[in-house]
């Protein structure tokens, strides 16, 4: 196969992905950009943040239809740990890329409505997804349960709307920098 510019690939599609997945986890273009040095800590919490509900996401499925272990979940088993830290990381993530926006960095920068209301929609679900879990705890289900739902809308959005949300921007830049690697080009 040839390149889009007609030239061979000098890495394998597989390779490339491989090795443009682990830069991904860890973040290592991230940290030589200097610009933007200080929102690698916030994206790094997100990301594994994601990460780790989506784990736990699978890991309570397996529980439910496996292990017919059902809800709720005691706060000693190794999958509410792994939710629990989780869950903070996704919110001290946000926290983190809302106190950069908000500095005042004496450069002209460019931020839209989607990228706050990305931002505000991450920190709801953060925020409804522990207060579902605190208000459970506490035994107040007549508060829970609607703050279940609400946690529920915000995942769907972020599901239906991922294409067109800055984690789509993780999608795409994960395939153009794996093409750029096939093609022997160094992308930052």
């Amino acid at each position: 196969l040839k390149s889009l510019n007609g030239s061979d690939y000098k890495m394998k599609f597989g390779d490339a992905l491989v090795e443009t997945v682990v830069e991904f986890l860890k973040h290592t273009k991230f940290s030589k950009c200097e610009a933007n040095a200080d929102r690698k800590n916030g994206h790094m919490l997100v990301f594994y943040g994601f990460v780790g509900l989506f784990i736990t996401t699978c890991w309570i499925t397996f529980y439910y239809y496996v292990m017919k272990k059902y809800s709720p979940i005691s706060l000693a088993d190794p999958m509410k740990w792994w939710a629990n830290l989780s869950a903070l990381s996704l919110l001290i993530g946000i926290l983190i890329i809302i106190g950069n926006r908000m500095k005042d960095k004496g450069i002209n920068t460019k931020t839209s409505s989607f990228d706050w209301t990305f931002i505000i929609m991450i920190l709801l679900l953060a925020v409804t997804g522990l207060l579902t879990e605190l208000t459970r705890l506490a035994g107040i289900r007549q508060l829970a349960y609607p703050i279940y739902f609400i946690h529920l809308m915000f995942v769907f959005y972020t599901i239906v709307y991922f294409p067109y949300s800055k984690l789509a921007h993780m999608g795409y830049r994960l395939l153009a920098i794996t093409y750029y690697k096939m093609v022997g080009k160094d992308v930052m």
